[in-house]
């Protein structure tokens, strides 16, 4: 089985929910694992910002990458030093998004 396999519509979910833990101030957002960037999409739209995201699987990053401002395809952990200074970073997977939001959303000067 593949590292990617997952159940239809996995990997366009828009997570709407989450919008509200986004810092208003957020002017620059990477997401970690955006999948088809629906939600990172909605945070461009929503607040305005620059968007980059980080997707490991190269079809989903093709898709990502025709709406948001910057999407690299690799591995989060070798992704990081690409990205750009002062950002608030997401994902959407329950404990990466807490303490990751958490973390860096005082790191942001928010």
């Amino acid at each position: 089985m593949s590292l990617f396999a997952k159940a239809d519509g996995y990997y366009q979910s828009e997570r709407e929910d989450m919008l509200r833990f986004v810092p208003a101030c957020a002017k620059k957002v990477v997401e970690f694992g955006c999948g088809e960037g629906r939600f990172a999409a909605m945070v461009k739209e929503r607040f305005g910002a620059e968007v980059w995201a980080v997707e490991i699987d190269e079809r989903c990053a093709e898709i990502a990458a025709s709406q948001l401002d910057k999407v690299i395809c690799g591995d989060a952990t070798e992704s990081v030093d690409r990205l750009p200074d002062g950002c608030i970073l997401t994902a959407l997977s329950a404990l990466t998004f807490w303490s990751t939001l958490w973390i860096l959303t005082r790191c942001c000067g928010c």
